[in-house]
């Protein structure tokens, strides 16, 4: 299969999978449809005319069309989940401009408006977004709760979406723009805030346990993240929050996480907080990080004249004050709020949900993937000299840089090409479809495993495999093979790492996330290795031998990590 007929193929299968998605989105953004549809026209077209070239064009129309505009969608929902308007008017301008459907180039303006608050005030806000009010889109639905939210108006908001879910039928008349609130995240989330600061926390418990599929359902990135810090600053776990914010929320603002913490300090609740478990998660730098940041300012604090220091070390009366001090001039009530046994029970379902997402998830990493990195830039630069000496598909030079020659090893004892050979790349594009595979699955696996344990996958299973691959040929198994190059041993290793931990927090944790996750774990390995038995040139033994590989160094070295909680009783 040559690289256009391949190009085609991801193309028409990936418009498939988004079409799929697009239909499950209770929200269903019919613009998209109109999408897939150009690029099923432009591969169409590309058959007819330039059948050389149809993948080509189909698979450059497939990323032009539909993989940028998404990614700005879903930084844009990461600027609004993190309360950075002024990111989500710009991610939302980029998105209307390759997406003009689906009220995209409406919602630049609108986040515009609300990014200038702070220089216009509230009341010029809400006067600039009053034209966009409307029942019958999601844009005049955001409009509308974002003018009630800007007024600190929560009360008029419940009654609002109360008058509207309830009557949804008779205002949804007309099908193409269905005022059905329930299936609007946007309004979602603003509904549960509303439940948190008109101090309901039973039922805001209960709302986000109920709506939290239909978040998880979104097209764009799963906006659970926000539901999470309501549940927890509302009913007053503080440590949770930071955790949140030590996590999930790296993003937020300054002013956002004081203003979330002061809400948390003012509900004085029984609950317990599953911070201690997840500071574990840490890697070693960081641990180190935070303990000589908190050493410095220890000794700074007690360098400072006794008259400097607003307050004894320990003496928490006076945080405590401060803190009803600011939440009640902000209108938040500081009373303790009692926890029905029901709320309580929904509650750890959502710590472990939270838990389960922060350990077994796939986002992007809470630290820098240093040995990812190094790793990728190593490829790179091996790869530049390749084409310095004479070209990465020169059979010469990829001998004399280290190859995997099965008779040089077995004969001359050349072991080194080994773990050379996992370093070259035969042509542009085994090099980038490898470095695009370790980029996205190194920098999950390094975070799982730590730094050490992830050196030790990557180049067990690279120089594994590639050890497995000269004793088939010692052992008369393979005849015609006369060398192999390339990471992807080491690559598919880090494949069956991830599928190791994974299967670990199944058995061991009980995570329902990590069964999930297992499953197109499994489903990827299982077309990638039909993949590579239809095509002859790729080494099949390297990718299962690397996985496998991979899977038992993992299993047996991965650290115990975060053991859920059954339960706090």
């Amino acid at each position: 299969m040559d690289i256009n007929r391949l190009l085609l193929w991801m193309a028409l299968f990936s418009v498939l999978l988004f079409a799929a998605r697009v239909w499950r989105d209770p929200q269903r953004q019919t613009g998209w449809f109109a999408v897939l549809g150009i690029v099923l026209l432009a591969a169409v077209a590309g058959l007819v005319w330039y059948p050389e070239r149809a993948g080509w064009i189909g698979f450059g129309v497939w990323l032009l069309a539909i993989v940028t505009p998404t990614i700005a969608a879903q930084q844009a929902s990461t600027a609004l989940q993190n309360e950075r308007y002024g990111g989500a008017a710009a991610w939302s301008a980029i998105a209307a401009l390759l997406h003009p459907f689906d009220d995209w180039p409406e919602r630049a303006r609108i986040w515009r408006i609300v990014a200038a608050r702070d220089r216009v005030g509230v009341e010029a806000t809400v006067d600039r977004l009053h034209p966009h009010r409307g029942i019958g889109s999601l844009v005049g639905r955001l409009s509308i709760c974002l003018t009630y939210s800007l007024e600190g108006d929560w009360s008029g908001l419940l009654s609002w979406l109360k008058f509207h879910t309830k009557h949804k039928d008779s205002l949804a008349k007309n099908p193409k723009n269905p005022a059905d609130t329930e299936q609007d995240i946007n309004v979602i989330l603003f509904y549960l805030q509303a439940l948190g600061e008109t101090n309901q926390l039973d039922r805001l418990v209960r709302e986000c346990e109920r709506l939290a599929s239909r978040l998880e359902a979104s097209t764009v990135r799963p906006r659970t993240y926000r539901t999470w810090l309501f549940a927890f600053a509302y009913s007053g776990d503080a440590e949770a929050v930071e955790t949140l914010f030590a996590s999930r929320l790296l993003d937020l603002p300054r002013g956002a996480r004081d203003r979330w913490r002061r809400i948390a300090e003012a509900r004085e609740t029984s609950v317990r907080s599953p911070a201690l478990e997840l500071r574990t998660e840490r890697p070693l730098r960081l641990l180190l990080a935070d303990a000589f940041q908190q050493t410095f300012r220890q000794a700074l604090r007690w360098a400072l004249p006794k008259r400097d220091r607003p307050s004894k070390p320990g003496d928490r009366a006076s945080v405590a004050n401060s803190a009803v001090e600011a939440t009640t001039e902000r209108g938040i009530s500081s009373t303790a709020t009692p926890i029905e046994p029901e709320t309580q029970e929904r509650l750890e379902a959502i710590e472990r949900r939270f838990l389960e997402e922060v350990r077994y998830g796939f986002h992007r990493p809470l630290y820098f993937p240093l040995l990812t990195s190094i790793a990728i830039v190593l490829n790179g630069i091996v790869f530049g000299l390749e084409l310095a000496l004479g070209g990465s598909r020169n059979a010469y030079v990829l001998y004399a840089l280290g190859a995997v020659v099965p008779s040089a090893i077995l004969e001359d004892g050349q072991v080194w090409r080994l773990l050379a050979g996992t370093f070259l790349h035969f042509g542009w594009l085994h090099l980038l479809s490898n470095m695009f595979g370790l980029f996205l699955l190194g920098q999950l696996a390094e975070r799982w495993l730590g730094t050490l344990r992830y050196a030790l996958v990557y180049l067990a299973s690279g120089v594994g495999s590639m050890g497995l691959v000269v004793m088939t040929v010692a052992l008369g198994l393979e005849d015609d093979l006369r060398f192999v190059v390339g990471a992807s041993g080491a690559v598919m290793g880090v494949f069956g790492a991830i599928a190791a931990l994974l299967w670990r927090g199944v058995q061991r944790d009980r995570a329902e996330l990590a069964r999930r996750n297992l499953k197109t774990v499994g489903l990827l390995l299982l077309l990638q290795t039909s993949f590579d038995v239809l095509n002859p040139q790729i080494c099949a033994t390297c990718h299962l031998s690397g996985a496998a590989i991979g899977f038992a160094v993992a299993w047996t070295f991965a650290p115990l990590g975060m053991r859920l909680r059954q339960s706090r009783r």
